[in-house]
């Protein structure tokens, strides 16, 4: 039997970094799960994942795990923001600069637009952002996957049980936007792809958008929640099958109002720019429904968060 390929996945124990280390598991692959926090890793480590304690600030490190991989995962952390991001891409992309095997995947924090001319790019973007511009000249293999909005954020927004109390999805973007919409195991798939086809001895495109539904509005989203609620008796088990809730409504939630109820563990400045981040997707709505996705029916991609959560 030939060697497993090896990956080292960055925010392992994060939604999209778990995600990806799944996916590389149940293909056969070898996965080095970089934490911060090791003890968050059980679940991997019970699936034969090999857990590290790894920062991505400790450059040689970072350097000494990618030499031993064939592929890096990197999802830049949400925080730090701003020039502390930059800082942190920065550092990140230069570690893994010297090594001579990996291909780099980056996964952004949603969508953005893909030009060279990126003008004023949201705070919560411009760590993705300044790794981009530095990975463009660089001769190392990398590739990018444009994640766009999840749906899993939704149910962030909405928790299940309060969409069955209330009778509404409440999300911070208005009502007539349309999206596309993916899940992390799709993702996670699409990353699992390109590495697969490295191996393989081909050369993926440089940036990659994971399948996702047709464009829909608000209203379209909250009855296939309402269905797929109902198809599976709640995510987690937290309702009964033979309840009826196919008259969910969609509210449009502020984006300022919804960044205050975020728990206490985020500052101001972090509530500020998921604000800012929703309401340059309501000015930008095109970024929300990129052509070059391979379409899959939402009622899919639900199922993709039912059946992991459940």
């Amino acid at each position: 039997m030939g060697r497993k390929p090896k990956a080292l996945v960055f925010g392992a124990t994060g939604i999209q970094g778990k995600s990806v280390a799944r996916e590389l598991l149940s293909r056969g692959w070898a996965v080095a799960a970089a934490t911060r926090n090791v003890l968050s890793g059980t679940e991997l480590a019970l699936m034969c994942a090999t857990v590290i304690q790894l920062d991505m600030r400790d450059g040689s490190a970072v350097t000494t795990q990618a030499e031993a991989a064939d592929a890096v995962f990197i999802h830049l952390p949400l925080r730090p923001l701003g020039t502390a991001a930059r800082g942190l891409a920065r550092l990140a992309v230069a570690a893994l600069a010297p090594t001579k095997r990996p291909r780099i995947i980056l996964s952004t924090n949603g969508p953005m637009p893909m030009g060279k001319a990126r003008k004023n790019v949201p705070t919560m973007l411009e760590g993705v952002d300044e790794a981009l511009r530095m990975l463009s000249p660089m001769p190392v293999g990398w590739h990018v996957v444009t994640p766009g909005l999840m749906v899993e954020d939704v149910f962030r927004c909405s928790p299940v049980t309060e969409i069955v109390r209330t009778n509404k999805v409440r999300y911070p973007l208005p009502s007539d936007v349309k999206v596309r919409w993916t899940s992390s195991r799709r993702l996670a798939m699409e990353v699992a792809d390109i590495l697969e086809s490295i191996i393989d001895g081909e050369t993926p495109p440089s940036f990659v958008i994971p399948e996702m539904s047709g464009p829909v509005d608000g209203s379209h989203l909250a009855k296939a929640i309402a269905k797929a609620v109902e198809a599976n008796g709640g995510i987690g088990g937290g309702m009964g099958a033979k309840e009826s809730v196919l008259k969910f409504a969609y509210e449009a939630w502020d984006p300022d109002e919804y960044a205050d109820t975020l728990p206490d563990g985020f500052d101001g400045p972090f509530c500020d720019a998921i604000a800012e981040l929703y309401e340059y997707y309501a000015s930008k709505p095109e970024v929300l429904v990129p052509q070059e996705a391979t379409k899959v029916p939402l009622t899919a991609i639900l199922d993709d968060v039912m059946t992991t959560e459940g």
